[in-house]
C-alpha cells in the first residue's frame, strides 16, 4: 500500500532521519506549542498583571519554543514581546500591550469562546451610503471580490470597527483567533460598541451578506 508519509516510505532510522522526523512533526509541535502558551496566559491573568517574574518566564518560553511561531498567537505573541524588550526595559505601558494580548487568547478567563448567538437575526441590510466591515476568511469568494460588490452598490469599505460602521461580515471560515477561543478584534470591537450603545452596527454571517448581495 502507497503512503505520503516520508519516513514510511524510505525506512525509518532515528539516527540518520532526526531532521525528517521533525519536519513531519511539526504541525503537531505547533499545536500543542499554542494550546501550552494558552494555559500559560490564563495563569498569567488569574491575577489581573504580568508580573517580573511572568516577563522572565515567557522570555525563555519563547526563546525554547521561538522556532514554532509560525501561526497566531505564537507568532503575534513573539513579534509583541521582541518589541516591548529591545531596550532591556518593560515599562509600565508594555507590560499593559502584554496583559492585553495574554488575556485575549487565554484559556480560562471571561471572555466568550463562542461565535454564535453574537450574528444579527435576519439581517436588513442594504448598501448606498453605508459602512462595511470585513473579517475572517470568505468562503464563497475573495475579500476583494467583496469589497467590490459592496462598492458597486454604493456602500464604503473601512479597515475598522468605528461609530461610523453599519455592518460587520463575518466570513464563514473564521478567522485564527476563533480556533484557539477568542473572537478577533473587530468582532470585540463591534460588541463593546453595541454593549454601549454607541453603535447601530450589526454583527453578520457571510451567507447573509450573500443573500443580501444576490438580491440587490
Amino acid at each position: 500500500m502507497k503512503t505520503d508519509n516520508p519516513i514510511a516510505r524510505r525506512g525509518l532510522n532515528y539516527d540518520r532521519d532526526q531532521d525528517l522526523i521533525a519536519m513531519y512533526n511539526y504541525p503537531n509541535q505547533v499545536r500543542k506549542a499554542i494550546q501550552e502558551i494558552q494555559g500559560i496566559a490564563g495563569m498569567i491573568v488569574y491575577d489581573g498583571q504580568v508580573t517580573e517574574d511572568e516577563v522572565s518566564f515567557l522570555e525563555q518560553w519563547l526563546k525554547k519554543n521561538g522556532h514554532l511561531a509560525t501561526k497566531y498567537p505564537l507568532s503575534d505573541l513573539k513579534s509583541l514581546f521582541e518589541e516591548i524588550t529591545k531596550d532591556g526595559v518593560v515599562s509600565p505601558d508594555e507590560r499593559r500591550r502584554l496583559f492585553s494580548f495574554v488575556e485575549a487568547i487565554a484559556t480560562g478567563t471571561k471572555s466568550s469562546p463562542v461565535v454564535d448567538g453574537i450574528y444579527a437575526a435576519k439581517p436588513r441590510i442594504t448598501f448606498k451610503a453605508r459602512q462595511f466591515l470585513f473579517t475572517g476568511d470568505m468562503e464563497f469568494g475573495s475579500r476583494e471580490k467583496a469589497v467590490n460588490a459592496v462598492e458597486e452598490r454604493g456602500g464604503v469599505v473601512a479597515n475598522s470597527c468605528t461609530l461610523k460602521t453599519h455592518y460587520l461580515i463575518v466570513g464563514n471560515l473564521g478567522s485564527g483567533a476563533y480556533k484557539y477561543g477568542r473572537f478577533g478584534t473587530k468582532i470585540e470591537r463591534a460588541l463593546e460598541l453595541q454593549k454601549q450603545k454607541k453603535s447601530q452596527i450589526q454583527i453578520v454571517r457571510e451567507r447573509d451578506f450573500v443573500a443580501a448581495i444576490v438580491k440587490s
